[in-house]
């Protein structure tokens, strides 16, 4: 009785913390739905959704590499990503930003923003590449998710919403913590 109330207790606890981490933080900073606040309160999400994820394990080389975000044509979020992140750590890994002019290039990040457009382009065997790398796709817009992408972003009422593609984020051996599905707006298994 009392370990099935002290389970409860921390699945409580765990979930406040996830909605103060994830869903309270972004709201109070997207001010307006563009520019530099949008991109800094979705680097704060992509950061803090990024400590919720588990990656499958790492080979003994890549624990000494950076922890990659890349950013696929959008200098303006790669700035200020570069600027919310620096210092930061996952898993023990330092945070790198990195710029790419398309998709395909980004194969050795653990994190790619990209574009619905940039999934579709992909050719099907680029895009079973990137799915077998286990890198996390985030995207904005409701076709990201349709795409194939795994974490799609959008401000709605001057707050920040996610969506998740669970069927695309397990078929790149990622886990997604349930707690957080819950405050996840949209799911699908695609």
């Amino acid at each position: 009785m009392e370990v099935e109330f002290l389970n409860r207790h921390r699945q409580f606890l765990r979930r406040a913390l996830l909605v103060l981490l994830l869903v309270l933080v972004p709201q109070c900073t997207v001010a307006q739905p563009t520019g530099v606040d949008e991109y800094r309160a979705k680097a704060a999400f992509i950061y803090k959704f990024c400590k919720f994820v588990s990656w499958p394990k790492q080979n003994p080389q890549q624990r000494n590499e950076p922890f990659v975000f890349g950013v696929v044509d959008n200098r303006p979020l790669a700035k200020v990503l570069t600027q919310e992140l620096a210092g930061k750590k996952i898993g023990g890994r330092s945070v790198e930003v990195r710029e790419f002019a398309r998709l395909h290039e980004a194969d050795k990040a653990c994190v790619v923003y990209c574009t619905a457009e940039d999934l579709r382009r992909l050719l099907t065997s680029r895009r079973e590449k990137l799915q077998r790398q286990s890198i996390l796709t985030v995207g904005d817009g409701k076709q990201f998710l349709n795409a194939g992408g795994m974490l799609e972003l959008g401000v709605k009422a001057n707050r920040l919403a996610f969506g998740v593609n669970l069927g695309a984020s397990r078929r790149s051996g990622l886990e997604v913590d349930p707690n957080l599905l819950d405050l996840a707006e949209r799911i699908i298994e695609e």
